[in-house]
């Protein structure tokens, strides 16, 4: 989804489980080591996520796409329950959002968060942002260490990792 788009940028660049306890994922300091620590940020999910979306302006195509994966990531839910042995279609919850700062792209990852929630898919729709820094260490297993404590974090929710593309990297190691 190219947030930059519509904001002037031409580059490329358990169903019934309650909400999150955000005591229970506190946002700042994941401890690794005695040594490493990593900060995230963890964002509610939305209350009326569709509500939000729709609030967007602009966006249309970003609103479309997001609101036919939702809706068919339904149906494959209500056919897989009615129908047990009928095969889902198959599709990707991933995405990439992209644009300049300030286009929305962690509001538009919230509201994602939030939909993926309500349509049953995830348990508690938090989104989890981190960045570079969260993954890279200075010590043998810190980048595992940070992944697994990431990902232990944003379980049922949403994992976003802000610019992203500054963990590739042509160096050899």
């Amino acid at each position: 989804f190219d947030l930059g788009e519509y904001f002037g940028d031409d580059e490329d660049t358990s169903d019934d489980e309650p909400d999150i306890d955000l005591s229970q994922f506190p946002s700042g300091a994941v401890h690794l080591s005695q040594k490493k620590v990593v900060n995230v940020e963890i964002l509610k999910p939305m209350p009326a996520p569709r509500e939000e979306l729709e609030k967007l302006v602009g966006c249309q195509n970003i609103k479309s796409q997001i609101c036919d994966l939702i809706e068919l990531t339904k149906y494959n839910k209500w056919m897989s329950s009615h129908y047990p042995t009928w095969k889902q279609h198959q599709i990707s919850l991933h995405a990439i959002f992209l644009g300049r700062p300030g286009t929305g792209k962690t509001t538009v990852c919230k509201i994602y968060g939030g939909l993926l929630k309500e349509a049953g898919v995830l348990t508690r729709g938090h989104v989890v942002v981190c960045n570079r820094a969260t993954f890279i260490g200075s010590n043998w297993g810190d980048e595992e260490n940070a992944i697994h404590q990431v990902l232990k974090k944003a379980k049922g929710g949403v994992l976003m990792i802000d610019e992203a593309y500054l963990l590739n990297s042509s160096h050899p190691n």
